[in-house]
């Protein structure tokens, strides 16, 4: 597993104009595109925030991980997106054990897709919003695994489950503000 990826970004409020939520995208761009034009979207104005998981599944991954490079589009760090860089980072450590894991389709689908690597390792696990409403929230994908957890302090981590650690985590950080 992927195990260090950015925490948290804190992502001011949107004074502009409008922010939307999306989900799993699973490489179905021309349908993530269709509800783009059904809201009249205007990246000039709008944002877009997706839970991660942009790619596998769908026909379009190339279309939907060059979102990433749009301004007005933040993604978290998806499971699928970790599974990609677990899987890139093994072709370029030459691990065979993983490596015998994945056929040579897979293995080109990976390379295929290297010119996003950089951009899929800046993905963080949490976004922190400012909301001029409901003051912030938080967009996550569904989990933070145990690994990334290593960057809570001793005390937080003492006899704690993974989800009290990171409740803990997110409690102490708006505390502090």
């Amino acid at each position: 597993m992927y195990s260090n990826p950015t925490f948290i970004k804190k992502i001011k409020a949107n004074v502009e104009g409008r922010d939307f939520i999306v989900g799993d995208i699973h490489g179905c761009y021309n349908e993530f595109k269709r509800l783009l034009d059904y809201v009249k979207f205007d990246p000039m104005r709008d944002r877009v925030f997706s839970t991660g998981d942009l790619l596998d599944r769908g026909p379009s991954p190339y279309e939907c991980l060059n979102l990433l490079k749009k301004p007005w589009f933040y993604a978290v760090l998806g499971n699928h997106e970790d599974i990609l860089l677990t899987r890139y980072m093994a072709i370029h450590r030459n691990d065979q054990k993983e490596l015998s894991k994945l056929s040579k389709k897979d293995i080109q689908y990976i390379l295929d897709l290297e010119e996003f690597i950089p951009y899929v390792l800046k993905m963080p696990l949490v976004y922190e919003i400012e909301h001029l409403l409901l003051d912030k929230f938080y967009l996550i994908h569904a989990e933070v695994l145990p690994e990334h957890l290593d960057r809570f302090s001793e005390e937080e981590s003492n006899n704690k489950t993974p989800s009290e650690k990171y409740i803990n985590y997110l409690s102490n950080l708006t505390k502090k503000d």
